[in-house]
């Protein structure tokens, strides 16, 4: 072993436990998201929609259940937590972290704009009755 391997390790552990901060803060946003605000436009588009179809990708994340956000979620924060002290390789950590960060993101982006693809929908139609 070199001199400089300590180092790294210690640089893959501190970045791994910021990394790991910013997955558990991003699961829990996504779980806020999948559980109140999804439910919020719920409301919203049983008012506004009356019978028209939504798009594809807003009914999928419509059509989860509460119980199972929570559960996917609190268990991906469980198993991120417990593969932070259980696996010794921080590189290894280091890159599930950074994976399930973009994978957040990536389903962060989605939601937002499943939810919002209707009302853009629906903007467009409003512009066009005052035409």
């Amino acid at each position: 072993m070199t001199d400089a391997s300590p180092a790294i390790s210690t640089r893959h552990r501190t970045a791994s436990l910021i990394m790991l901060c910013l997955d558990v803060v991003g699961l829990l946003v996504l779980l806020f998201g999948f559980t109140i605000v999804v439910n919020k436009f719920r409301l919203i588009f049983d008012d506004l929609c009356e019978g028209r179809s939504l798009p594809a990708l807003t009914r999928f994340f419509l059509s989860i259940p509460n119980a199972v956000s929570v559960v996917f979620f609190a268990g991906a924060i469980v198993g991120l937590v417990y593969k932070e002290s259980h696996v010794t390789n921080k590189t290894w950590t280091l890159i599930i972290n950074n994976v399930v960060f973009v994978a957040a993101v990536i389903v962060f982006l989605a939601l937002v704009i499943a939810m919002f693809l209707p009302l853009v929908g629906d903007i467009g139609e409003l512009g066009e009755v005052k035409s």
